[in-house]
């Protein structure tokens, strides 16, 4: 990919999205270029946008908005278990945050979103944050987000919460 990025005369690599060392072109390029490219925003740009809500107060997992994140099965699973929340008068298994999996207070800090793969409809997508709600103590949290390309464009299809839960 580099080597054709330098033949076309493209820009160097851009920055990571939280500032830092830089990275490939970014696949929006790649994914226009590919036969049968998924419409909306780039795998890496959907999870970033999550967090990006999420750290402006708004959730995007709510009723009205999980659809536009998720994949239907995902969107499927959470309303099953919602259902069976309300019918057993009981905490549901999803009785965490998705976006970091635990249950403490989240406040989004040094937050960092790479697609690290990218294989036909699927991609993984990293994100590495502190839950600055803890101050100095924040260890840094690794959250994998595994993608599925639709017709309504890229959805979360799996979520994998790193050691730290």
């Amino acid at each position: 990919v580099e080597e054709c990025r330098a033949r076309k005369g493209a820009d160097s690599p851009r920055a990571d999205r939280a500032g830092g060392a830089p990275q490939p072109a970014p696949a929006a390029s790649i994914a226009a270029a590919s036969p049968g490219a998924t419409a909306g925003p780039e795998p890496a740009d959907l999870v970033d946008n999550i967090y990006r809500s999420a750290m402006e107060g708004r959730d995007v997992f709510d009723k009205r908005n999980r659809a536009q994140y998720l994949s239907p099965q995902l969107v499927r699973l959470i309303v099953q278990d919602e259902q069976n929340s309300t019918r057993n008068n009981e905490p549901g298994k999803l009785d965490y945050s998705l976006l970091s999996g635990g249950q403490d207070q989240l406040k989004i800090g040094d937050l960092q979103v790479t697609e690290i793969s990218r294989q036909q409809d699927r991609v993984i997508v990293r994100v590495q944050f502190r839950n600055v709600a803890f101050k100095d103590h924040a260890p840094v949290e690794t959250v994998t987000y595994q993608l599925q390309s639709s017709d309504q464009g890229w959805r979360v299809a799996n979520i994998i919460y790193g050691a730290q839960h």
